[in-house]
């Protein structure tokens, strides 16, 4: 199995040692690490899945605001450690050149959006229209809203699934209301009907998600077949899309979907 989203650090998060043993302790034999947001200094993720790439793969950040963008942005693709570069909504907006630029190198995209889907709807669609030989990852089901139980924000994400180079993580449930995740059946449902399991891939959002017991929590309600998961899509969320994403076909230039 693989965790498409999960973060280590040596300041902020954990390092890769403890992230390594929740992993195995859950079944996970590979990941995916993402950069936290605020650091733009990617070299210990570098040097992690330089040490085992077969493990471990690389999402770095970049500071578009930095005058110096386009050389740290170059360093990043050139390394073999690094598969997408993160963005947020906001450095979208601030710099529309970098996630081109970063797609123009051989980059995916993995972008986070806490303000939700709705407030960049536009400018996702004219990215994933622009790069449509690269993979857009749209993380933690597009940061849905909640309010009193019911999800208020986020079905936008829904009418992003013509776009087919438009991925989505299973991930960051925790963010939005506490396990096992009932205000988002029915958001959850939809997103996996109409992504359907090639589009999507399971992550744990290691540590935000919480210590290891909620990690396994969370995978074990894909593994159980929640939301009505058939063997095949459980296989295809929990190993084969991030396989072909990260660990694949994903830095060849070749859309593996």
């Amino acid at each position: 199995m693989i965790d498409a989203y999960t973060h280590c650090g040596l300041s902020k998060y954990e390092p890769v040692e403890t992230v390594w043993q929740v992993m195995s302790a859950a079944g996970v034999e590979r990941g995916v690490l993402v950069q936290h947001l605020g650091n733009f200094d990617n070299d210990y993720i570098e040097q992690v899945v330089g040490a085992e790439p077969d493990r471990f793969v690389g999402v770095a950040l970049v500071d578009g605001s930095a005058q110096n963008w386009p050389e740290e942005l170059a360093a990043v693709a050139s390394s073999s450690s690094f598969s997408a570069l993160r963005l947020t909504d906001e450095a979208i907006r601030e710099n529309p050149e970098l996630p081109i630029a970063a797609c123009e190198l051989g980059l995916d995209l993995v972008l986070y959006l806490p303000t939700g889907v709705a407030s960049i709807r536009s400018e996702l669609v004219g990215l994933a229209s622009a790069v449509i030989d690269r993979l857009v990852v749209i993380t933690h089901l597009g940061c849905p809203q909640l309010t009193d139980g019911e999800v208020v924000a986020g079905w936008e994400l829904l009418e992003l699934a013509d776009l087919p180079n438009i991925m989505v993580t299973l991930s960051g449930l925790s963010m939005y209301c506490s396990p096992p995740h009932w205000p988002l059946e029915e958001f959850v449902t939809r997103t996996i009907e109409t992504f359907t399991s090639k589009r999507l891939m399971w992550g744990s959002n290691f540590p935000v998600c919480g210590g290891s017991d909620s990690y396994r929590s969370d995978l074990e309600l894909v593994l159980g077949g929640r939301w009505g998961l058939s063997a095949g899509q459980i296989a295809e969320i929990t190993e084969q899309t991030a396989d072909r994403v990260f660990f694949s076909l994903g830095r060849s230039g070749e859309t593996p979907v």
